[in-house]
């Protein structure tokens, strides 16, 4: 059974997916990690965590049985798409069952008597990095030429790098609760680039979710990878029927065939995409069946990753820059 939304708060750090019965999930990273971060949010407290070093790992320990569910990120408010995980997606055969995001409470920490001025090296997911840049850009200062940004498999990998290390010059980018985990002190708080900086979770199983299980099926979302012909009118024809039954595409992310299809060899699909569109279902269950029919007509191929409860902020958040 796909993971049961049975309860949920109002505040969107807490927002729980409780969960019927326990097993493993994958996840990248281990404890203090964002996504280990997100797998407490989600789950509940009867289900384990199995870390693993990469995105790969995750959808590979499902398919194989090793965990049940996986929890995978997919899209940061910042800097957009993880386009590897949509290749991924499209390479293995998997369902998403579930979403979540959180906000990622980031910090600057290193082993205790460490000072700000001090640090050279700063450890963290290279997402992570990124999303801290002007922070870090403020960090260097004068000492740029000498000053390193050092890219880890997860922010917890990052932590227990700079424990075992203990080094006078280096520090991590991770969460606050990460620092209380891992027993590192907290340097600097709030170094995003963006103080409300979320990020969108994905939960994979090797079954679609069923309409049963999800509490609301008002509030539904849906995923699709779809491939179109080289050729004019094609996205249009691809996009249309959504449009003409009313039904919101509420995003898209296109990938090289020749990538996300895991053809290298085959140069008669560079050029050709696989399109990964998400939309919320109609009500009308006609409409949707009347979609599907749609685009297995004009599409070359449909990929149908399923249904599931959709991620829903509970109060409206205004956004704010920190660093400028």
């Amino acid at each position: 059974m796909p993971p049961k939304r049975k309860g949920v708060s109002q505040s969107p750090q807490t927002k729980k997916a409780k969960v019927a019965r326990g097993n493993k999930v994958a996840l990248i990273g281990g404890d203090g990690s964002l996504s280990h971060q997100a797998a407490m949010e989600y789950f509940s407290s009867d289900w384990t965590f199995e870390g693993v070093e990469t995105f790969d790992a995750v959808f590979k320990s499902v398919e194989d049985g090793t965990c049940e569910y996986g929890l995978i990120p997919i899209e940061n408010s910042n800097s957009g798409a993880l386009l590897n995980v949509y290749d991924l997606l499209a390479q293995h055969k998997l369902f998403v069952v579930g979403e979540h995001a959180t906000l990622d409470d980031l910090c600057l920490l290193a082993p205790a008597g460490r000072s700000l001025d001090a640090i050279k090296r700063v450890y963290s997911h290279p997402a992570v990095l990124q999303n801290c840049s002007v922070f870090l850009r403020k960090l260097a200062g004068d000492k740029v030429d000498e000053f390193e940004q050092v890219s880890m498999t997860s922010t917890g990998v990052a932590c227990k790098t700079i424990k075992k290390r203990d080094d006078g010059d280096c520090a991590a980018i991770a969460t606050r609760r990460a620092a209380g985990l891992h027993g590192l002190t907290i340097l600097q708080g709030v170094v995003a680039n963006d103080k409300n900086l979320t990020t969108r979770y994905i939960v994979l199983g090797k079954e679609p979710a069923s309409l049963a299980s999800q509490v609301n099926v008002n509030k539904r979302k849906h995923s699709l990878a779809l491939t179109v012909r080289n050729e004019p009118g094609s996205i249009f024809k691809m996009l249309s029927p959504f449009a003409f039954r009313g039904i919101q595409v509420l995003k898209m992310d296109s990938r090289p065939g020749c990538v996300a299809l895991d053809m290298f060899k085959d140069s008669a699909r560079h050029w050709e995409y696989v399109h990964f569109v998400d939309f919320e279902p109609s009500m009308d269950t006609k409409a949707n069946e009347g979609l599907m029919r749609d685009l297995q007509e004009y599409c070359v191929s449909v990929r149908d990753f399923g249904s599931y409860p959709k991620w829903e902020e509970a109060e409206e958040r205004s956004y704010q820059v920190l660093w400028v």
